[in-house]
């Protein structure tokens, strides 16, 4: 009697713990994270360029955060960004772009900062509700994007470069060249 209580036992122990291991791997693969409260800042776009849910968020070269909603309105794209770092401070005054990078083409977010946060600034919390939205992003803030880096710039760029050089104009102005270098050796 006391074995089958032991196997029974058993068995229910190792289907809690099945299920413990699928309830923690769910929470891991939706991006959960328990006792790290981050805090997150709207960020709006003319153009989206790629831009996906959980795309990657770089501050200075580091992935810092992710994409966590995108609203496409009458007047550009509304895209939510979260900082997985509550103590990590930045700048209102950075530059917020969407690139595109790699082979395939992978799109994320890059804030760049354009001035250095003093000492004091840098004890600032951005959750807090004191927080100055004058000098740094704080949660909830509203700021304004730029395209940066995209391969749609580098086709257009490069198809403008080909009318170019397979304009007419352009080559009699090399013929033209050519003539005046010719006549400018003769003497």
């Amino acid at each position: 009697m006391r074995s089958r209580a032991i196997r029974e036992g058993s068995v229910g122990l190792l289907a809690l713990i099945a299920v413990g291991i699928f309830g923690g791997t769910i929470l891991w693969l939706s991006g959960v994270k328990l006792g790290n409260r981050g805090y997150s800042f709207t960020t709006k776009f003319d153009d989206a360029n790629g831009m996906k849910l959980g795309s990657p968020v770089v501050y200075r070269g580091v992935t810092v955060g992710r994409i966590s909603e995108i609203t496409t309105s009458s007047n550009g794209v509304v895209v939510k960004i979260e900082i997985d770092r509550a103590d990590l401070v930045i700048s209102i005054d950075s530059a917020i772009e969407v690139n595109q990078s790699g082979l395939i083409g992978e799109t994320s977010v890059a804030i760049v900062p354009k001035t250095e946060l003093d000492t004091a600034t840098l004890q600032a919390n951005p959750l807090a509700s004191d927080c100055n939205r004058q000098v740094i992003i704080c949660d909830g803030s509203n700021l304004e994007g730029k395209l940066g880096v995209s391969f749609n710039q580098l086709l257009q760029g490069t198809l403008k470069v080909s009318n170019l050089y397979t304009s007419d104009e352009f080559f009699e102005n090399i013929n033209v060249l050519a003539k005046n270098a010719s006549d400018a050796a003769e003497g």
